[in-house]
This record gives structure tokens, sequence and C-alpha cells, in this order.
């Protein structure tokens, strides 16, 4: 489920919400580096996976990582830090 395929990493997942919403990569922003550093939850946002397949975890009677459970909630905040960002308020 959810976005899967190449969107994987804290970064890859950020950089194609940055693009579809703003049109670039707004690097020269802080938000930016905030917004990786949310999603990866201070660890390194190139390397770290989302698990976006939440079903499966349930399915299985086991209890799911607390950080991973939060990975679709965490995404959606995201998002909305992009929308209230510098960056997309100055899109031409």
């Amino acid at each position: 489920g959810g976005l899967g395929g190449s969107l994987q990493t804290a970064k890859s997942v950020a950089d194609f919400w940055w693009t579809r919403l703003v049109g670039y990569l707004p690097t020269d922003y802080a938000c930016y580096d905030t917004v990786l550093s949310f999603l990866a939850q201070q660890k390194d946002p190139a390397t770290y996976v989302f698990n976006w397949g939440d079903d499966e975890k349930h399915s299985t009677g086991k209890l799911p990582d607390p950080s991973e459970d939060w990975n679709k909630t965490r995404l959606r905040s995201a998002v909305a830090m992009m929308f209230n960002s510098r960056a997309f308020m100055v899109q031409g």
C-alpha cells in the first residue's frame, strides 16, 4: 500500500512532495532540512527507510514498531509543514 516504489527513504519521500507542491527542491530554505529531519526522526534521511505496509504487520498479530506505525501520520504532518513553509508561500 501507500506510496511504495522508489519512495522508500525519508529523502526520496520529502523530495517527491517538495517537487509536487512547490515545483522544485527548496534546498536554500531551512524548512527543507527541517522536513527531512522530521521525516527521518533524527536518523540519516538518505538511508532511513519507511515501512508503508502497516496492514501486513497488524495482520500478523505482532505489535508494530511504534516508529514505523506513525510513518503515515508523520508524512501528513510533513506535508502540512511544507504548505506552511516560506518556499510554498513565495512560489510563483
